[in-house]
């Protein structure tokens, strides 16, 4: 029969009931250590409002009931016939009278009330979530633990 009572434990193993085991030791980390955790967190989830924004951003919104899209193209259009109106106080020509929801069915928008309202739909889905990342670096700025920095979610 072998015998390993004669030999050196190897750092980190110790022989228990006859079995060698691996032995941990668990130690607190130094401040240092957890200000630079903490601010590595912070940095990361700063990083991620933006993103967020932007998805708000250029994803939906909602007016009278209907989805409408806050993409790039169709919020772009929406500005510039909203800039003509606000100018003229009338629909430019070009106009076709109605505005598409993303299941393609058309709103009619007989006046430029209708089309201000839908306009201001969307600023106020825009102004939400403007607020809500501001919310956000808030929530993150003022966490003191990196597990609050990791529940702030958009």
């Amino acid at each position: 029969a072998c015998s390993l009572d004669g030999l050196r434990t190897p750092p980190g193993y110790e022989q228990i009931e006859g079995a060698w085991r691996e032995v941990w030791a668990v130690t607190d980390k130094g401040a240092e250590d957890i200000a630079a955790d903490l601010a590595a967190a912070k940095a990361a989830r700063l990083a991620l409002v933006p993103q967020w924004l932007d998805a708000a951003n250029t994803s939906t919104f909602e007016h009278a009931g209907k989805t409408f899209s806050f993409a790039a193209g169709p919020a772009m259009q929406i500005n510039v016939y909203m800039a003509y109106i606000s100018e003229h106080r009338a629909f430019p020509a070009t106009f076709p009278g109605a505005w598409r929801d993303v299941a393609g069915d058309p709103m009619p928008m007989p006046t430029i009330e209708d089309f201000i309202a839908l306009h201001a739909s969307m600023a106020d889905t825009g102004t939400a979530n403007f607020w809500r990342a501001i919310a956000a670096e808030t929530g993150i700025a003022n966490a003191t633990t990196v597990e609050q920095v990791n529940a702030v979610e958009w």
